[in-house]
């Protein structure tokens, strides 16, 4: 996940396997990142405080986050 051009991401509660740069900013992006799994990996974005969004929603928990995707991503076809 990358930010950049002043942008300003709010990451939390993910889960990334597998992957060498899981979050990192170019040009001067930033991110506020919370509660993520990153493995073997580690965050290398910019840092911000900035944290809100103007709405409200709720987090799974980090420990929940790879099951919850595998049991609910994707189309669910019925015929």
């Amino acid at each position: 996940m990358a930010t950049s051009t002043t942008t300003k991401l709010l990451v939390q509660n993910n889960v990334f396997e597998g992957v060498k740069k899981p979050l990192y900013s170019t040009d001067n992006g930033y991110a506020n990142a919370s509660g993520n799994d990153f493995g073997s990996a580690s965050n290398t974005a910019l840092t911000t405080s900035w944290s809100s969004v103007g709405y409200s929603y709720s987090l799974t928990a980090v420990g929940s986050v790879k099951s919850y995707v595998n049991s609910n991503a994707g189309a669910i076809l019925s015929f």
